[in-house]
């Protein structure tokens, strides 16, 4: 143990009776039953608030089972009083109770609801969630209230997010590794690699009702996402009857944004429709310098590059339940989007020699123009007899994307002494068409047996991709010919067939889930250019397992285990080489396997009614890690590839810690430590290497008023070694206020992003045959404005139908 201090300490607080740290702190349930006075029946879903006195300050709330029971805990000792609520019905308050050594349980009789007329034509229901909820799986960051990411998309939420990186790119890493599940609502997301980078940057904020981290998932999950998981959950209409909202905001370096839902609950339909449109305008520049040390003497390049890129998307998702009877629903979803842009790329090269001389001076320039279109339908068949624990899925779904883009390329010697230009030395252009398509069945079945829950399913995935590049070359004559070097059309078919099976249940002050997951895949690369063809099958098993335990009402351990898989995607793989960056190429390996990852969790959290605190130790194992490998050639251009790795060990530890002191402030932070060690020895000794970095985030809230609320967020990640070199710090800091209007139906809001500018990077490589030196830098400092208006009427008595989905039914929702 003192060579382990931090899992040392880990123990002895999971071991510590609670009253040997909370010496003053006794915990306290409060349980009872909600039922209509006019028919005795249980009121299912009805809500129930416990609001602290003297200050009437929210503490926590449930919801009523589908017997209309519930139980709240914990709560610390003090004075406290209960309401509950129904739609139809008249809200309850309870008479003023105290937690006490001597009370600690309440247990109240009945609580009867009695209809409002009132209410009956009508009601509002408004729903204050806990900003971070823990599940035995999975941390819930409800971002309704992020105003820091107001105006922006799913990227800028994603960075307010405990244990989440977004880059300078857009690429997405969960506690430093970037190969994550992306979810949207439960699903996959409907895009992969670049494009569902483009597809979260097209995604309002204001269209996610918050983010789900999933570090270890169980084996009912896709095993995609060496990392974890992040789901996605839209917004959808959280009251019956006819509501909606638009939202409308600009900023200062000339981006844009509107988005408006819809929501209609009609008998048994209700309908959910939401639609964004983003329009943006971005500049970046860099900086490279490399030392070629093949030759003797030395050769260098040195390299600027400036850019401009605009975009314009628009988003569409619909939504749609009914109920054939109070058991069985059919649900329908479509998410439709679309894109375009340009982009302006100059790079500007200087070759020199060991004394510094300029041998050659040239540039390129890019000129771009691309479309893209994401579409994802889905059709389900549910049958509820208990909710999370006797149901029945079925689902079909299809989604299909495009990407078009087209490149013309200029390259022009420059004068070595004043830069002028001389004349033209080459023009290209490429044109590159994507089509991917996928098709998805899957059925989910929860039974109870005994005292266990038995989940088993079957998912089976179909996809394909057609990629087809045609590049262009000037000849002598200057015309443009096709170019046989550079043109090539490849066909990818993937099929992954999964059965899973997962049993969960208690044993005696344990909570166990334990799962395992049989996967079958099958895989051809066609290279329709040259006839080629690469075939890769092969099985898995994917166990996992967790292990929970309350020493406490208010503390709880956890242990789990994962395997989990990164397969290549077909850039990795196409063998043809790009020449986008003739100093600068990239080219796949077909050869390119994938990627496994053990993954060991230790979790402890400790709730309070100030907050929560939790620590957890991770250790990940990979193998065959998927890694980029630069070379050099003898003239000097560098080519990017991917190889496997022998091996990969990630371990390190999170905190993270949420506070809230009454309605004035709140606010939570993190702060993450690994080390990732790597064993390429088989490839080089030279890329064997071992790094410990850090991070660190905090977001804090303030009600400064009634309807006036400012928010901060701020993070750093330190310096990190990397296979063949380095890669600095990195921060970005962000500030928000927003005023409501009109009686809380609206409001306004400014955002001011990276405010001292310092959102880039640079990062240095170095091996035997070459030093590289690079930075990069983005337009990210921005001020913007927006304008939300929400409305609606409120419905006719409807009994509120419950999901059965399990997730947000918590004791975390507190309703008032």
């Amino acid at each position: 143990m003192s060579r382990f201090p931090l899992l040392a300490a880990f123990v002895l607080l999971a071991a510590t009776p609670a009253s040997a740290l909370d010496v003053a702190v006794t915990i306290g349930t409060i349980e009872g039953k909600v039922i209509g006075a006019d028919t005795g029946s249980p009121l299912a879903t009805a809500t129930v608030a416990i609001w602290a006195l003297p200050d009437s300050t929210l503490i926590t709330g449930a919801i009523a089972d589908v017997s209309g029971e519930f139980e709240i805990s914990p709560l610390d000792p003090g004075m406290y009083y209960l309401e509950a609520s129904f739609v139809g019905y008249a809200p309850f308050r309870s008479e003023p109770f105290r937690i006490s050594p001597s009370n600690r349980r309440i247990a109240l009789d009945q609580i009867q609801l009695n209809p409002d007329a009132a209410e009956l034509e009508g009601v509002e229901v408004t729903a204050e969630r806990a900003a971070v909820a823990f599940e035995i799986d999975r941390t819930v960051y409800n971002t309704r209230d992020q105003i820091t990411a107001s105006g922006g998309n799913a990227t800028d939420l994603l960075q307010n997010i405990p244990s989440v990186e977004v880059d300078i790119d857009g690429n997405i890493s969960l506690r430093g590794n970037q190969n994550v599940g992306i979810l949207i609502n439960g699903r996959p997301a409907p895009a992969r690699g670049d494009a569902l980078t483009s597809f979260l940057q097209q995604l309002s904020a204001e269209m996610i009702e918050r983010i789900e981290v999933i570090p270890n998932p169980s084996a009912k999950f896709d095993p995609e996402g060496m990392a974890g998981m992040l789901n996605i959950v839209l917004k959808e209409g959280s009251e019956l009857g006819t509501s909606g909202g638009i939202t409308l905001g600009g900023g200062s370096t000339g981006e844009y944004n509107a988005s408006g839902n819809l929501n209609l609950q009609k008998g048994k339909l209700t309908v959910f429709s939401n639609y964004g449109f983003r329009s943006s305008d971005r500049n970046s520049s860099g900086y490279t310098f490399r030392e070629n040390r093949f030759l003797d003497p030395l050769t260098l390049l040195e390299q600027d590059s400036f850019g401009l890129r605009e975009s314009r998307s628009h988003v569409a998702n619909v939504n749609a339940d009914y109920a054939l009877d109070k058991r069985r629903t059919f649900s329908t979803s479509a998410l439709f989007s679309t894109r375009t842009g340009s982009s302006n790329n100059a790079n500007q090269y200087l070759e020199l020699d060991d004394p510094l001389s300029p041998t050659s001076r040239y540039d390129r320039l890019t000129f771009g123009d691309g479309s893209g279109m994401n579409m994802d339908f889905s059709s389900s068949f549910r049958r509820v007899v208990e909710a999370n624990q006797n149901e029945l899925t079925a689902e079909l779904r299809f989604n299909r994307s495009t990407n078009d883009d087209l490149d013309a390329f200029e390259e022009q010697a420059l004068s070595l002494t004043d830069g002028s230009t001389m004349d033209i030395r080459e023009r290209s252009r490429e044109t590159l068409d994507i089509v991917e398509s996928e098709l998805i069945g899957q059925f989910d079945m929860i039974r109870p047996v005994g005292v266990l829950k038995l989940e088993t399913g079957y998912r089976g995935t179909l996809s394909g991709m057609d990629n087809t590049l045609f590049s262009e070359s000037e000849n002598t004559a200057g015309q443009l010919v096709p170019d046989v070097r550079r043109n090539n059309t490849f066909d990818y078919q993937e099929q992954v067939h999964a059965a899973y099976g997962l049993v969960s249940g208690s044993v005696g002050v344990l909570d166990v889930q334990a799962g395992l997951r049989a996967e079958q895949v099958l895989t051809r690369f066609d290279l329709t250019t040259t006839g080629e063809a690469f075939d890769n099958d092969y099985r898995s098993l994917f166990p996992s397992g967790i292990i929970s335990w309350k020493p406490s009402p208010m503390r709880q351990v956890k242990v789990s285990y994962s395997k989990r898989v990164n397969r290549p995607r077909t850039r990795q793989l196409n063998p043809f080489t790009t020449f986008s960056d003739p100093q600068n190429l990239f080219v796949g390996n077909p050869f390119l396997k994938p990627q496994y990852t053990h993954a060991f969790e230790l979790g402890l959290q400790q709730f309070s009614r100030k907050g929560s605190l939790s620590l957890t130790p991770y250790f990940r194992r990979t193998v065959d890690e998927m890694e980029r490998f630069k070379t050099v050639s003898t003239d000097g251009t560098s080519t990017t590839t991917w190889r496997n790795f022998d091996q990969s060990d990630s371990y390190g530890a999170e905190v993270v810690g949420s506070i809230r002191f009454g309605r004035k402030f709140s606010g939570f932070a993190s702060f993450n430590a690994y080390r990732v060690v790597t064993d390429a020895s088989s490839i080089g000794d030279d890329l064997t290497s071992s790094d410990l970095s850090w991070s660190t985030r905090a977001n804090l809230s303030w009600n400064v008023r009634d309807g006036l609320d400012m928010q901060a967020f701020w993070f750093y990640r330190a310096p990190r070694d990397v296979a063949q070199g380095r890669i600095a710090s990195f921060q970005v800091a962000n500030f928000s206020v927003r005023q409501k209007l009109l009686k809380d139906k609206a409001s306004l809001s400014l955002r001011v992003s990276d405010p001292l500018n310092q959102m880039g990077f640079s990062f240095e490589l170095d091996s035997p045959t070459f030093y590289q030196l690079g930075e990069r830098n983005w337009e990210s400092r921005r001020a913007t404005l927006t304008f939300t208006y929400n409305f609606g009427q409120a419905p006719k008595q409807q009994q509120r139908r419950r999901t059965g989905s399990g997730e947000d039914m918590g004791g975390d929702m507190g309703i008032n």
